[in-house]
């Protein structure tokens, strides 16, 4: 991984490529925090780097001299890029469950997501939701919730004790207990 400037802001994104990961909005959105709200940091995007039609979005818009692509990123990396960022931006249309918002919270970072399940439910109280069909809005929301630090990181942390490793076997546990009296 290339390091990031000390002091740095940035907003992260953790993800690859896939259509439902939504990566032109997420270019438009941090392209309206540029311009609209003022927001002088870069965006780190953790995954597959940007190639294609999204490259080509970067560039459009203004901010692709602004996006930085760790490539590599170890475990223990990736825990110090959620600890350092302003937030996580995940404007994902559709997820299987969300893992990076819930690792975001465990690592004290505030979460920017989509209004969508299972973003909602992961999420909890602890993340900030978007219309992520409405980059303009979710930058709007995204900038009035980067004042809210400590309330936001406090429940993010809360949240993410909800799926502990024992919360997880005594659901599984009561899930089998259930089973096995029908």
């Amino acid at each position: 991984m290339s390091p990031i400037a000390p002091r740095t802001a940035f907003l992260l994104n953790v993800g690859g490529g896939q259509w439902y990961k939504n990566r032109p909005g997420l270019l438009r959105i941090f392209h309206a925090l540029k311009t609209a709200h003022g927001y002088t940091g870069r965006l780190v995007m953790v995954g597959k780097p940007l190639a294609g039609a999204d490259a080509a979005l970067a560039e459009q818009l203004g901010v692709a001299g602004e996006i930085e692509a760790p490539r590599h990123v170890s475990n223990e990396q990736l825990a110090a890029l959620y600890s350092l960022a302003d937030g996580l931006v995940f404007p994902s249309f559709e997820e299987g469950f969300g893992w990076p918002s819930l690792e975001a919270q465990a690592c004290g970072c505030r979460v920017f997501t989509s209004n969508r399940l299972p973003m909602t439910e992961v999420g909890g109280d602890g993340a900030v939701y978007f219309d992520p069909t409405d980059p303009a809005g979710a930058a709007a929301t995204i900038a009035r919730a980067l004042h809210e630090t400590p309330v936001l990181n406090e429940r993010g942390l809360a949240n993410a004790r909800r799926f502990t490793t024992v919360a997880m076997v005594d659901a599984y546990l009561d899930l089998y207990r259930r089973a096995a009296q029908e």
